[in-house]
């Protein structure tokens, strides 16, 4: 609601409260017509990065993808740094997975970029999911670049990580299920010829 915009203001501005700090940057990140709060990249950015360094790990999280998304890669790090320092699930893991995938702070490696991404698919992070299935399709651009899955191409594997990012909701996923499964990659569905 348009009203409830002045008081978390100043909640994010006043008492630099860090949950207010990354609302406000949604707000800024989406806009906000009826409040006359303008679409603004910029400005969420400085609210996640303010929340970020109070210690508001998904400030952090959301700071990394911006810069990440924008092809800021360097910029990143101190931001994946609090994610993957912190005890943030599947989050931490994706973290981690982008240092390996970009070389920061760590030597660039494509293995372990793969192996925490996989862990990360596994605690249910449905975008990791998705990257993980492409990725043992053998896909090696976009998001798949600088990623190796463990084990390596894998039709059935990718399948697996294809049915987990759809049980979780993703479009994409649910017709790669479907497309595999027509094509006989699902050892579960008997092919009725």
């Amino acid at each position: 609601q348009a009203s409830h915009i002045p008081c978390l203001r100043h909640a994010a501005d006043v008492v630099q409260e860090p949950r207010s700090m990354r609302e406000m940057a949604a707000v800024h990140f989406q806009g906000h017509t009826e409040a006359k709060v303008e679409q603004s990249k910029e400005k969420a950015e400085v609210y996640w990065k303010k929340a970020a360094n109070e210690g508001d790990v998904w400030s952090a999280w959301h700071a990394a993808l911006s810069h990440v998304s924008d092809g800021r890669i360097a910029e990143a790090e101190p931001y994946l740094d609090i994610v993957g320092n912190a005890s943030a699930g599947p989050l931490t893991y994706m973290a981690v997975h982008f240092k390996y995938r970009f070389g920061l702070g760590v030597l660039q490696d494509p293995h372990h970029a793969g192996a925490y991404l996989k862990a990360s698919a596994d605690l249910g992070n449905s975008n990791a999911q998705l990257i993980l299935a492409h990725s043992y399709m053998g896909y090696t651009h976009g998001n798949m670049n600088g990623v190796h899955p463990p084990g390596g191409p894998n039709k059935a594997h990718a399948l697996v990580y294809y049915k987990a990012a759809a049980a979780n909701g993703r479009l994409v996923p649910k017709l790669n299920v479907a497309i595999l499964t027509a094509q006989g990659a699902d050892a579960e569905v008997p092919d009725r010829g």
